[in-house]
């Protein structure tokens, strides 16, 4: 498993958790651990996923949008690496 399947499986689990979670504080504790874990990532990566700004991502209700969009990030770079 490369570095890109790894964090889309560790980031889909946390998409998933969140659209299961069953009330609004279980759903914050989630969005504080993928944020506090998104902080930590390659600048160049992060930069990428929140589209040229080196900060804001994942905050206020861009969450949802943001998770959705690194998700098919993820996914494209596994398919490109899987096609070379």
């Amino acid at each position: 498993m490369n570095k890109y399947e790894e964090l889309y499986c560790k980031i889909y689990g946390w998409y998933s958790d969140l659209h299961c979670a069953k009330n609004k504080t279980e759903k914050e504790r989630i969005k504080k651990s993928v944020r506090s874990y998104m902080k930590n990532i390659d600048s160049d990566l992060y930069i990428e996923f929140n589209e040229g700004a080196a900060s804001g991502l994942l905050q206020g209700n861009f969450f949802d949008s943001d998770m959705e969009n690194i998700l098919r990030i993820l996914k494209n770079k596994i398919n490109h690496e899987s096609n070379c």
